[in-house]
């Protein structure tokens, strides 16, 4: 391995206030740090010219700040979510459109068969066959990730589990073993709807009337929470009102970064939530949740960790409050299969080691 070849830019979508985004660039930047540390043979703390990962926001698009990523940088990194964003993939053929001599590597994508009409396709398409990409992995669909190469690449496409795997480890958070909270994540309402037509907003509002209505019958104590994005703060503060509940008791506070997602969700004992990365972060955190299922990338994850059971789809069962309920409970009494995500999160780790060694 070349030092002088591991100037690494991580470029993700580190301003999201979805700060499930914001989690995933900062846990790829951290392993890739720990890697290149622990492959350096202790050095890299002794040298202040040693290569480190740094991060950059991938929508600024500013001519100066291009020029800087691409002088500054040997390799470039795209890590999670965004892919399926025509914001996100115009800013990255800005960047590939420079012809600057940096290899681009591209870290658990999360490609999904909808929302991709004609020009996000084309745009996507473009970006991954560039032959400067060296290697591309999903966190999404294998299949249709692969439909979308066709150039020859120097590592194979793997699925691989979501970065947010190591949020606990990333910003140094273990959750709180004494906690009897359980942690409730609302997402905005219209979601569901976007995803099934079927899916009324008065659905929501019931599920979410039920599911609270069973925590008390059951005397748990609980409270709502958020990844940081005002839409799900404001349904989260609207749903209690509109159920007659408190906001001092029963609302966490509306986070300001990636860390205080972390903490806030470190400090429960269960999770039910609809965003993906809650659970994500979750699952890090050694704190069983149940997913409110509503965008098919959720299904992934379950399956690369043994959850397939918690992951829960279809209005007739998320109406299902007593159920809802019962799997939360199942999930804490059963844990994880902490060796089965070990072993994922190794294969991960061997695809981080392929960029640092190329």
């Amino acid at each position: 391995m070349s030092f002088g070849k591991n100037r690494i830019l991580v470029l993700g979508r580190i301003k999201a206030t979805n700060y499930g985004d914001v989690v995933i660039a900062d846990c790829c930047a951290y392993m890739l740090n720990k890697l290149l540390e622990e492959n350096s043979g202790g050095f890299l703390g002794l040298f202040k010219a040693a290569p480190r990962v740094k991060l950059s926001n991938v929508n600024k698009t500013d001519d100066k700040t291009i020029r800087s990523n691409l002088g500054d940088f040997d390799k470039i990194v795209f890590p999670g979510g965004g892919i399926n964003s025509l914001k996100v993939t115009n800013a990255l053929l800005k960047r590939l459109d420079t012809k600057a001599d940096v290899r681009y590597y591209f870290n658990g994508i999360g490609i999904h068969p909808e929302r991709h009409y004609k020009q996000l396709s084309d745009n996507i398409e473009k970006v991954l066959n560039d032959e400067r990409v060296r290697q591309v992995t999903t966190r999404g669909d294998l299949a249709m990730t692969k439909e979308y190469i066709t150039s020859q690449k120097p590592y194979p496409v793997e699925w691989i589990i979501d970065p947010a795997i190591w949020s606990n480890e990333a910003y140094g958070v273990s959750r709180d073993t004494s906690s009897d909270l359980i942690g409730i994540g609302p997402i905005r309402p219209e979601i569901f709807n976007e995803q099934d037509s079927d899916v009324s907003l008065n659905d929501v509002y019931s599920m979410y009337e039920k599911l609270l209505g069973e925590a008390d019958k059951r005397g748990m104590r609980w409270k709502l929470f958020c990844n940081g994005t005002e839409p799900d703060f404001s349904f989260a503060k609207e749903l209690l009102d509109r159920f007659g509940y408190s906001k001092e008791e029963h609302l966490v506070r509306k986070p300001k970064n990636a860390r205080e997602l972390v903490e806030d969700i470190s400090r429960f004992k269960g999770v039910i939530a609809a965003r993906f990365h809650a659970n994500i972060i979750s699952t890090s955190l050694s704190i069983p949740s149940v997913a409110l299922v509503w965008n098919v990338k959720m299904r992934g994850f379950s399956e690369l960790i043994g959850c397939q059971d918690r992951y829960v789809e279809g209005m007739d069962k998320l109406l299902d409050a007593n159920f809802l309920i019962d799997k939360l409970c199942a999930a804490m009494e059963e844990g994880y299969d902490h060796d089965r995500i070990e072993k994922e999160k190794q294969r991960a780790k061997a695809t981080l080691l392929n960029i640092i060694n190329d």
